[in-house]
């Protein structure tokens, strides 16, 4: 250790001092003259050294790679602040300008303070006008919340009151049906007859057929007879024609089948129509827009005859069930309007009696019930027609003469225009309304 510390103290002398410390010892005053003079001697080369550090130091020499990456690694340390710098001026401009937007302008302090209160009055009035609308806004929410609870009950009460006068009308009406349940009954009862009419059409004979279909109608024989032998396809349309002329008397409005007055009747509801004084009673309505039926457009004696004619109507339906006489008198019409079918349908199919008389055993099957089958609907559907509060009539076609009207009747041939030369099914219209109720079928011949 003690080795080590005098070692560490010869490193921080000079050599000389080294030296005189290492020099054998000489006698103390000569010593002492000695050390004065090495200490002048220091003195002056540390003065000789400060000048020699005033001097310019000579330019760094060219170092090599690994110094070149040293000063490259300080370059982009020193970079750095410079662009926090560069964020810093920005952000120092923008409280510049904020600062300079501080700034007093030339104006004075009473233009100012003008200023200030015109704004403010302009705020209080903006503030106001928000009141005021949302007031507004407020009552209108409300008076529209009313609007439509009244419009909701009126809707209610609307519906009630249809409900009530259907109800009503029911009541007057022979039988529960209405406009649209008599349109789905009128065209089932017309394929029902084109049903019968396929049936029949296979046993048909050229001679007997074509002979006997012309012999049903006295103003178209001179038209059916040169046409013979008939087309297959003319003869079903001729059958359907000769069963609908028949079951389509059932639908007359002036003819109540069971009632004993029928004919009283007809002649009062024409007598009404005759001396009516009504003028509209005489227009039809051409509005299409509507399906309705406005009773208003009818005469008080038009609407006297319908309404009596519901009430005969409804009295015979109803007393059907326990009146006997009235009961027996309807059997009568099915029973006439049976026999002239099954009779002319025989006369022109004369396969028909020998099937029902000799091939088929079950009485359901035979051609007889089925066309008592139909007369049987036509006569119920006739009741339903009569009891309606509007008038539903099967209209005139002039045969030979009319021409074709899409619109209210349809051709079999698919033609587009022509002469009506059959009328196989007429068209079924309602009182003051243009379009039908259930469109008419016919047979068109060319225009000449």
């Amino acid at each position: 250790m003690l080795g080590s510390d005098q070692q560490h103290h010869t490193q921080w002398l000079s050599e000389e001092e080294s030296a005189d410390i290492m020099a054998p010892s000489s006698p103390p005053k000569k010593k002492s003259m000695e050390r004065l003079s090495r200490l002048f001697q220091k003195k002056s080369k540390h003065k000789k050294s400060l000048t020699e550090e005033d001097t310019p130091l000579p330019e760094p020499p060219m170092y090599s790679s690994s110094v070149s990456r040293h000063s490259s690694l300080h370059s982009t340390q020193s970079s750095i602040p410079s662009r926090f710098n560069s964020t810093s001026k920005k952000g120092g401009g923008d409280t510049l300008k904020r600062l300079a937007s501080l700034r007093p302008s030339n104006k004075s302090v009473s233009e100012l303070q003008q200023e200030l209160e015109q704004k403010q009055r302009l705020l209080e009035q903006l503030h106001e006008e928000k009141r005021h609308h949302t007031q507004d806004s407020h009552r209108l929410a409300q008076e529209l919340q009313r609007l439509q609870q009244r419009t909701q009950d009126r809707i209610e009460s609307t519906q009630q009151l249809q409900t009530h006068y259907d109800t009503h009308l029911s009541s007057l009406r022979a039988t529960p049906d209405d406009l649209q349940s008599v349109r789905i009954k009128i065209i089932h009862i017309q394929q029902a007859i084109t049903d019968l009419a396929d049936r029949l059409v296979p046993h048909a004979s050229p001679d007997t057929t074509c002979h006997a279909l012309a012999s049903f109608w006295l103003n178209l024989r001179h038209v059916i007879e040169p046409m013979c032998p008939l087309t297959p396809t003319y003869i079903r349309h001729l059958t359907e024609k000769f069963i609908m002329d028949v079951l389509v008397q059932n639908f007359n409005l002036s003819e109540i089948a069971g009632c004993a007055c029928s004919d009283d009747y007809a002649q009062l509801a024409l007598w009404f129509l005759d001396h009516d004084t009504d003028d509209t009673t005489t227009k039809d309505n051409d509005d299409d827009n509507t399906n309705n039926i406005n009773n208003n457009d009818l005469s008080d004696a038009m609407v006297f005859s319908i309404r009596l004619r519901q009430q005969v109507a409804f009295t015979v339906v109803a007393a059907q069930q326990h009146k006997d006489t009235i009961k027996q008198d309807l059997q009568q019409v099915v029973q006439n309007h049976w026999k002239y079918l099954y009779g002319g349908l025989a006369k022109a199919y004369p396969y028909i009696y020998h099937h029902d008389t000799s091939l088929e055993t079950e009485v359901d099957k035979h051609f007889g019930a089925q066309i008592q089958g139909l007369v049987e609907q036509a006569v119920a559907l006739g009741f339903a027609i009569k009891g309606l509060e509007v008038d539903i009539t099967a209209a005139d076609v002039q045969e030979g003469t009319q021409r074709l009207d899409l619109a209210l009747m349809d051709d079999l041939l698919g033609n587009r225009s022509g002469i009506i030369q059959f009328c196989i099914s007429p068209p079924f219209r309602i009182f003051n309304q243009a379009e039908p109720l259930v469109k008419g079928k016919v047979l068109c011949s060319p225009l000449p």
